[in-house]
């Protein structure tokens, strides 16, 4: 017999394999241009994690710390080589993968880069990073995918064609030459009904179909049974989804019920905010009730001019990190909306990030400069045990202070010089001599030098530290503008400044003062004159009282 099936299942299986191989390839072309676009990312990503590295690097010429970078570059698997140059295009290194040229042999190979400039400080260009990556790469990525889907096409293939022969022999051929047994057994009752004409020769199921109906048209009455059948399943249907329908209505209810309750929870957090800014400025104006009971004390009048802008000073920076935490609490709330909605889109969530970044920015700047203010009146009481006593080199641990000073002094243009012998080493609280040369630098930078050294053809400063008998004596010298006799006398009072509009808070040198005479058990001279800059001279003993109780 020339069964239907199996032509059905050539043509079935015929179509099927064009589109398999069709959809193949072009899953492959998307797989390979989906990694591409992930490896050139990637590639950016390194860019903008390596950039910091590199641009200190450069700028110091530090050649180890360059071959360190760029070895960690190569090590990424996507990178097969690394390229730094100089402004000019002079190359600096020129570095392959320590794994050589990988070799996919699919494809011819190609190499895709991705170049950007090394930059100091955002805007001194200091020369080009260039990260290659190849096709080879790509190719390596997707061999495995590859083979593990032609593998799966080929089993389900095969598997396919069992079951559809199956299918197909269980379905229809088997059923209708049932349909045909059973039609056969039937008497027609209407004997003027034309039979349904069946071809000569091999019969097929088509054939053996029509006979039946052949049989079975008499029978048409018969039908009626079946039509009320099925209008019965049809109202079990309708009673069934009415039941779904009543369901989901109550669940949009719960669901409104939940977001009901989600909005009062939300109202009830705004309530919270709004009294813990009440409680900020009750506090804010107990933090001006202290400001002016110090007015009061006789080493504190000083600070009488500076209440008001002291107190504008912390709550111009907390407010405006309250103002960027309220416009942060908007933007989660709209975007939770939109997710919740089903309407979050990428350019939504792009927008999001960008603008989070912004304002976490602008509140960490903002609290920073409380910080800071709250940290400088701390550090007026000079807490002893905030710091702890421990022997160090004195030589390097300067080095290390000055070091940190360093983006300061250049711009400055000032040249520092620290002179100690290298092995000197000092017992004593070094947290403590970390504030007071930060104190001494800044205070030169800024009154000095005004900043800029512009006023002056060679700005200099010069550390230096010896030991004399049982004490330690440092020396901090700066060729500065120097101070007047008037100023000499209240430089170490608390607030005293003469850089009120600079911004100057006036407790630099009244913190060093602190330090040097309550934690360090020392003493300070200032010894400066208009024109010939300031020395300051300081004895300490040469070890800490703690380390003497000890």
């Amino acid at each position: 017999m020339n069964s239907i099936s199996n032509r059905l299942l050539r043509s079935v299986m015929s179509v099927y394999l064009a589109l398999t191989l069709g959809i193949f390839a072009l899953e492959v072309a998307i797989q390979y241009r989906q990694t591409r676009e992930s490896i050139t990312t990637e590639l950016a990503m390194l860019q903008n994690t390596f950039h910091d590295s590199m641009s200190h690097a450069l700028w110091h010429m530090d050649g180890n710390e360059l071959d360190i970078t760029m070895a960690g570059l190569l090590k990424m698997p996507s990178v097969s080589r690394v390229i730094a140059s100089m402004p000019n295009g002079e190359v600096v290194r020129d570095l392959p993968s320590p794994d050589g040229p990988k070799h996919a042999g699919l494809m011819p190979s190609a190499t895709f880069t991705s170049r950007h400039p090394i930059l100091h400080n955002g805007t001194e260009r200091l020369g080009w990073l260039e990260i290659q990556s190849n096709s080879n790469v790509i190719v390596d990525r997707l061999q495995a995918g590859l083979l593990f889907s032609v593998v799966a096409a080929i089993v389900k293939t095969g598997m396919l064609i069992f079951l559809v022969k199956q299918f197909f022999d269980r379905i229809l051929s088997r059923p209708l030459f049932r349909i045909a047994s059973l039609a056969g057994s039937i008497d027609p009752k209407d004997s003027n009904m034309q039979p349904l004409p069946v071809k000569p020769g091999l019969p097929d199921e088509l054939d053996v179909i029509s006979s039946a109906i052949n049989g079975l048209a008499a029978e048409v009455s018969s039908t009626v049974g079946a039509l009320d059948e099925l209008n019965k399943d049809l109202e079990t249907q309708v009673v069934q989804r009415t039941a779904l329908l009543q369901t989901a209505y109550e669940c949009l209810d719960q669901e409104r019920e939940g977001l009901h309750g989600e909005v009062q929870l939300r109202l009830a957090r705004e309530t919270e905010l709004q009294r813990a800014n009440a409680k900020l400025a009750d506090s804010l104006d107990q933090l001006q009730q202290a400001q002016e009971s110090l007015v009061e004390a006789e080493k504190m009048a000083a600070l009488g001019g500076l209440v008001a802008g002291i107190a504008h000073e912390i709550n111009t920076p907390v407010g405006l990190g309250l103002t960027g935490s309220s416009h942060f609490k908007y933007m989660v709330e709209q975007l939770d909306a939109k997710f919740r909605a089903g309407q979050l889109e990428e350019p939504d969530f792009e927008r999001f990030l960008a603008d989070s970044k912004e304002l976490s920015r602008s509140i960490f700047v903002s609290l920073e400069k409380a910080a800071a203010l709250v940290r400088s009146f701390k550090l007026v009481a000079v807490d002893q045990g905030n710091d702890e006593a421990r022997r160090f080199n004195a030589l390097d641990y300067i080095n290390d202070v000055v070091l940190t000073h360093h983006p300061v002094l250049r711009k400055a243009r000032v040249t520092l010089t620290v002179d100690c012998a290298a092995e000197l080493v000092a017992e004593s609280f070094p947290g403590t001599w970390s504030q007071i040369l930060s104190n001494l630098i800044t205070n030169s930078v800024v009154h000095g030098f005004d900043g800029n050294g512009l006023g002056h053809p060679d700005p200099r400063i010069r550390i230096a530290l010896a030991e004399r008998h049982d004490e330690l004596v440092l020396t901090y010298r700066d060729n500065g503008k120097g101070m007047t006799e008037a100023v000499a006398k209240k430089v170490f009072d608390p607030f005293f400044t003469t850089n009120r509009q600079g911004g100057g808070s006036g407790l630099g040198m009244h913190i060093v003062y602190n330090l040097v005479s309550q934690q360090l058990h020392g003493r300070i001279q200032l010894h400066s004159e208009p024109g010939h800059g300031t020395i300051f001279t300081i004895r300490l003993p040469r070890s800490a009282p703690v380390l003497l109780a000890a």
